[in-house]
C-alpha cells in the first residue's frame, strides 16, 4: 500500500510531466516540420462576401480545394485599428500599434521577416506587394533591430513603394521569383478588393476576391510543385481588415472602426504541421500569427504580445 508521501511524489511528478509536455507543445522542444513560410494577404474583404457567405461562391477554391488540406478559422479578428498598415503591423511585427496609415511611419517592433533573417542569415526573405506603401513594413523602430535584417522589397509600381500595381503583375512576380530564387520567406500582398470597394465598384471588388482566391490556390499548387518548398512550407491567407456592412455609414466601400464588419476577417492556415479539413471555432485574432511563426520557427517573440495556435497543429 503506497504512503501518502509515495502518493504525493507520483502525483507531484505527473504534474510537472504534463507542464513540461504543454510548454514543450509550445514552442520549446516540439519539432516542426516547416521551415518557410508564405503569408498571403488579400486586402480588406468582407466577411459577408467570403467566409460568412454559405455558398462560397466568391471563395470555391478556398473552401472546396484548400479547406480539406488545411484549418480555417471562423472568428477570425482584427482587434487593433482595421486600417491596412495597422493590420499589416500587428500580424508582422505581433502587436497593435497606432500608426500612420499612408505608409510614412515605421513599425516600433521587428517584423517577421526580420526575425527570420535573425535567425538564419543565409535565408532569402521578401516582402512584396501590390500596394507601395506596404514597404515601411520593411524595417523597424526598435534599435536593437532598427537598419538590421532588411528582407527584399517589391512594392507597388518601382519596387521599393512608388504607388501601385495591379494584383496580376504582383503574382507573376510572386510565381517568377518562387520558381527561380526561392525565397524562404515572403509576405505577399493583394490590394484588390479593397481599392475597388474604396472606389464604389461593386462588381470590381468581388472580382478582387475571386482573383485572389485564384491566386491563394495556385500558390499552394506552385508549393507543393517545387521541391525547395513540398512538404516544408506553411502558407497563411488572412486579411488585414473587413468592412462596414451593410446599413453602417457607407457599407461596403469603407472600413476602419470598431464595428464587427470591420474586424471580422478570414484565416486559412496549410503546412505539413497543419491539421487537415479542420475548422476552429474559438476566437484568434492578427497577433497569433506572428506567435504561431514564432514558436514553430523558434524565432525570438520577445516583442510579441499573441499566442501560439496549438489547435490548429499536429504534434509529430
Amino acid at each position: 500500500m503506497l504512503r501518502p508521501m509515495q502518493i504525493l511524489s507520483f502525483l507531484l511528478i505527473a504534474s510537472m510531466l504534463t507542464l513540461t509536455c504543454t510548454k514543450e507543445h509550445a514552442g520549446g522542444a516540439v519539432s516542426y516540420k516547416t521551415k518557410k513560410v508564405i503569408i498571403l494577404l488579400v486586402d480588406g474583404p468582407r466577411w459577408e462576401e467570403t467566409g460568412g457567405d454559405t455558398t462560397h461562391q466568391y471563395m470555391t477554391h478556398t473552401y472546396a480545394d484548400l479547406a480539406p488540406q488545411g484549418t480555417l478559422f471562423e472568428n477570425f479578428q482584427n482587434n487593433g485599428q482595421t486600417l491596412t498598415i495597422p493590420g499589416h503591423t500587428a500580424i508582422l511585427t505581433g502587436r497593435y500599434q497606432v500608426i500612420a496609415n499612408d505608409g510614412s511611419e515605421t513599425p516600433n517592433f521587428p517584423s517577421l521577416l526580420q526575425l527570420y533573417l535573425e535567425k538564419y542569415p543565409q535565408a532569402k526573405t521578401l516582402l512584396m506587394a501590390s500596394k507601395g506603401k506596404i514597404s515601411c513594413m520593411k524595417n523597424c523602430l526598435e534599435p536593437s533591430y532598427a537598419g538590421q535584417f532588411v528582407p527584399e522589397i517589391d512594392c507597388g509600381l518601382d519596387g521599393i513603394g512608388g504607388g501601385n500595381t495591379e494584383d496580376s503583375v504582383t503574382f507573376e512576380k510572386l510565381k517568377a521569383r518562387m520558381t527561380t530564387d526561392h525565397p524562404d520567406f515572403i509576405f505577399v500582398q493583394f490590394r484588390f478588393p479593397d481599392a475597388a470597394a474604396h472606389a464604389g465598384d461593386t462588381a470590381g471588388y468581388i472580382n478582387g476576391i475571386v482573383k485572389d482566391d485564384q491566386y491563394a490556390f495556385e500558390t499552394w499548387n506552385l508549393i507543393q510543385s517545387l521541391p525547395y518548398y513540398q512538404n516544408e512550407t506553411m502558407l497563411i491567407v488572412t486579411n488585414d481588415h473587413g468592412r462596414h456592412p451593410d446599413g453602417t455609414l457607407d457599407g461596403f466601400i469603407n472600413h476602419g472602426d470598431g464595428c464587427p464588419g470591420c474586424r471580422h476577417i478570414n484565416c486559412l492556415m496549410l503546412g505539413p504541421d497543419v491539421h487537415a479539413g479542420k475548422v476552429i471555432s474559438n476566437t484568434y485574432d492578427q497577433t497569433d500569427i506572428h506567435a504561431t511563426i514564432c514558436g514553430m520557427l523558434k524565432l525570438n517573440n520577445e516583442f510579441g504580445q499573441g499566442q501560439m495556435i496549438l489547435e490548429a497543429l499536429k504534434v509529430h
